[in-house]
């Protein structure tokens, strides 16, 4: 991908902190429930067809692995608000 076409934002500490606070309100069960893979298969979310309802602990695009996932930038966002930390990201 070009350079040009590369998004990167920042959020200032606040909004760390803001994100932290939301992300720590969300329990697991919530997160499951709101999981819903047809809706992102057809909205193309990547990666678009891959997400499905297979439970196994070792399946990809699945509930366990979205959850690990979501633990994982919970822990992340909370780790860091702790400080007067900036968080740099990148879609693209």
């Amino acid at each position: 991908m070009m350079l040009l076409e590369d998004r990167i934002y920042y959020h200032t500490p606040a909004i760390v902190k803001a994100i932290a606070d939301f992300l720590s309100t969300v329990t697991d069960e919530e997160f499951i429930k709101a999981f819903d893979p047809e809706e992102m298969n057809r909205e193309g979310v990547y990666p678009s067809g891959a997400w499905n309802r297979d439970n196994k602990p070792s399946g990809l695009y699945n509930a366990p692995d979205i959850l690990n996932e979501f633990q994982l930038l919970k822990s992340f966002f909370i780790r860091i608000s702790t400080g007067d930390n900036y968080c740099v990201c990148h879609i693209g």
